[in-house]
Formats: structure tokens, sequence, C-alpha cells
């Protein structure tokens, strides 16, 4: 069940980079809080996490860094269909900066927190 889940949100993801241009509302004074890349570390944050918890069990050894790899390409890989496949959107590197930048928290998290590195049993992994 949690592999649904994370594969549930990767989805969402990969949907939300292919919203046409065009249908995504702009609102010129928030420009400043640069919302956008909230978002996608955001997103990428709780993709970490949730990929982290169902992974967990299966992996006694470290199994961090095949994941931030993965949501790395991934997060390129759908900038890059948004230049080229996806209608009115466009690559922007800052974009995927900050999907690495959610990762990268998402890893702090998911280490610091202890609900979310314990299974069942209570033990951790």
């Amino acid at each position: 069940m949690r592999f649904v889940f994370a594969i549930s949100w990767l989805i969402v993801i990969a949907l939300l980079h292919a919203v046409p241009g065009n249908e995504i509302p702009k609102y010129d004074f928030l420009d400043w809080l640069h919302l956008d890349k909230l978002a996608h570390a955001f997103m990428f944050m709780v993709a970490f996490i949730l990929l982290a918890h169902a992974i967990q069990k299966q992996y006694k050894q470290s199994f961090y860094r095949y994941i931030i790899i993965a949501l790395a390409i991934y997060g390129l890989a759908l900038e890059y269909s948004q230049e080229y496949f996806f209608e009115n959107r466009s690559m922007d590197v800052m974009d995927w900066l900050a999907d690495s930048c959610g990762i990268l928290i998402g890893l702090v998290l998911f280490r610091k927190i202890p609900f979310l590195t314990t299974t069942k049993s209570g033990k951790k992994v």
C-alpha cells in the first residue's frame, strides 16, 4: 500500500507538469514569493518521503542515494518534457533545482523525524 501512495504522488507530479501553460493562473503580485519554486520543492520533498517510507522495510542498508538519483532524473525528465512535449510550457533549470532542494529537504526530514523512519513494530531501520 505504501508503494501505491508513492506511485500515485509521482503521477500527480507528472500531471501537474503537463498542465498547459495557458491554463495556469498568473498572479503577478505574488511572483516575488516564487510560489512556483516552493511548490516544486514541496512536491519532491513529499515524493522522497513517500518513496523512502515505502522502500525502507525492504532494504536495511542505505537506500537514500538511489531515491535521490531517481527523483532528480525524474524531475529533469519532466522539465525536458515541458520544453519539448507539453503545450505552452518551457524548461526551467531553476524548477529542477527547486525539485532537487525538495528532495534533499525530504531526506533531512525523513532521517530526523522518528515517526517517518519507524516500521509497524516500532523499531528503527
